[in-house]
């Protein structure tokens, strides 16, 4: 009957319930059955892998920072993550994953390596052929590829990946990250080949950097090396012959070296050629550093005003991308990262106190934009003075060179056999002490290159987690059934007393007596198929 639901009792309302529990149960079982069958056959399944970070970093005895310990971690860790978030780390992690046989390769490639390090097979150039595997050939094409003209399927990879600390809302103050990345797939490998591969991807682009800053100067003195060699060799040669030729004078010669006429003369031209070979080593640090600092800086910082121009994300980019080993050495610009450090945690503090409109936010935020920007001003600033540094050993390497030239020229011209078996002798003697040294300075460049590369230990806290193919991350098919069970069930009842409002037939005879306002004298009930009148036999 056609009656509002509040004046209905508790038993009309069960009536009406029962009346219509077919057509209830078919919606529920319709949407819940129907919500089951779409999660299990027809939605596409994304399944989550885990993968644990650690890293190492030496302990900071600079007494200017040593107060501030926690935030060299964090900004550490913030360039680790702009790292892992880089798009060459994503990209190749992508193409490599999504690429059967490139992965075969990879796999193949790492565990040659991984083999090595621990002693189990025979060195090879298997790190030669990992960086080209990754910077040459269909790799680096596909990342071409992927990062210019397949920009939607990139950026559904990089929402794909997140990154979670156990800090909680301090992020970044811990040695250790997980990486979480979510793919679709059948069985979850897809998942679980992205993780590893992001993982793997990330460590060899930290080496990449750190190569890059430290390679040129461990060239440098191999090249420095080899020619002071082929010098020690014409030394010794020139040397020998004399000693050759004048057999029976030595002895006498050696007596009249006591005077020490020309010996002077050849310590002067070690020592200069000692200078060099330290100008050139200085010349190789700075001319590395200057480069990657040009190559992370835009060039519209160095134009007058171009700072100011300049969006404060993009400042803050910049800042992160610059090496931190740069940062550490140059005091003032420690002083400023302080500061900054300083601000961004004030303004932690700030943001759950007031709004984001408020005005001790807005100073604080115009604050961090103007030291942002007097930084990234300093690191310029610094950068155009190690270009002139650089300029400067330059020449005073050409210099050198003159120099050595022309006290080369001075030695030569005198022709007594006692400065000529002195400059010999002391040449020789000299040019191996000197290459000895030179040699020790090799080891150490490269000592400082595996520091380099080794100050900040980086692995796999633990392996890519398998994602299980019975449990897919989306679509929650347990909770969406649950979900359309009980939303079915109370559209099923809407359902019910909906069509109860438009049913106008008479139930009951106090429907009869209520509605058409007459007495009931009788009534007729149903028996079997027929109507039998009420009270007869």
């Amino acid at each position: 009957m056609n009656e509002s639901n509040q004046g209905r009792s508790l038993r009309e309302i069960t009536r009406i319930l029962f009346q219509h529990w077919v057509l209830m149960a078919v919606v529920v079982a319709t949407a819940t059955i129907g919500t089951w069958g779409y999660c299990q056959f027809v939605a596409k399944k994304t399944f989550r892998s885990r993968i644990g970070l650690i890293f190492k970093r030496p302990a900071d005895r600079n007494p200017l920072t040593t107060d501030q310990g926690e935030r060299q971690l964090e900004v550490f860790v913030k360039a680790q993550q702009q790292i892992i978030m880089s798009d060459t780390v994503l990209a190749r992690a992508m193409v490599i994953a999504d690429d059967p046989a490139l992965r075969n390769e990879w796999y193949q490639l790492r565990a040659q390596r991984d083999r090595e390090r621990a002693g189990n097979a025979e060195a090879t150039n298997v790190i030669h052929d990992i960086d080209a595997f990754l910077m040459e050939g269909v790799v680096n094409e596909r990342v071409e590829t992927l990062l210019t003209q397949r920009q939607r399927d990139f950026k559904d990879f990089r929402d794909s990946i997140e990154l979670e600390t156990p800090g909680g809302e301090q992020v970044a103050m811990t040695e250790t990250f997980m990486l979480l990345v979510d793919r679709p797939g059948d069985n979850g490998a897809i998942a679980r080949y992205s993780a590893d591969l992001v993982a793997d991807m990330y460590m060899h682009r930290f080496r990449e950097i750190q190569e890059s800053l430290s390679a040129p100067a461990v060239e440098v003195m191999k090249n420095v090396i080899g020619d002071y060699r082929q010098h020690l060799a014409q030394v010794r040669d020139g040397y020998d012959q004399f000693i050759n030729e004048h057999p029976g004078e030595i002895g006498v010669l050696e007596q009249l070296m006591k005077s020490g006429s020309e010996h002077g003369v050849q310590r002067w031209l070690s020592k200069i050629r000692e200078n060099d070979a330290d100008l050139r080593m200085k010349w190789a640090q700075d001319k590395a550093v200057h480069d990657v600092l040009m190559d992370v800086i835009p060039a519209n910082v160095f134009e007058t005003g171009g700072i100011a121009k300049m969006p404060y994300d993009e400042v803050r980019t910049t800042i992160a991308k610059v090496p931190v080993e740069f940062i550490e050495t140059n005091v003032a610009i420690v002083q400023v990262t302080k500061h900054l450090s300083q601000l961004e945690a004030r303004k932690a503090r700030l943001d759950s106190q007031f709004h984001s409109t408020s005005r001790e936010i807005q100073y604080l935020n115009e604050e961090l934009d103007t030291g942002s920007r007097n930084l990234l001003m300093a690191i310029a600033s610094q950068a155009q003075s190690l270009g002139a540094t650089v300029s400067a050993l330059q020449r005073q390497i050409d210099e050198n060179q003159k120099l050595i030239q022309s006290t080369t020229r001075e030695e030569e011209s005198t022709h007594r056999k006692l400065a000529q078996y002195a400059r010999l002798k002391t040449a020789f003697d000299v040019a191996q002490e000197h290459l000895a040294r030179l040699e020790r300075d090799e080891q150490e460049a490269r000592a400082n290159r595996y520091r380099a590369q080794h100050s900040v230990t980086i692995g796999k806290l633990s392996q890519a987690s398998t994602p299980d193919p019975m449990h897919p991350l989306r679509p929650k098919t347990g909770l969406y059934t649950l979900a359309a069970f009980f939303a079915s069930f109370l559209l099923s009842i809407a359902l019910a007393f909906f069509l109860d409002h438009f049913d106008h037939t008479l139930h009951s005879s106090l429907d009869a007596e209520r509605y058409l306002g007459v007495p009931v004298l009788g009534s007729v009930k149903k028996h079997g198929r027929f109507l039998v009148e009420a009270g007869m036999n």
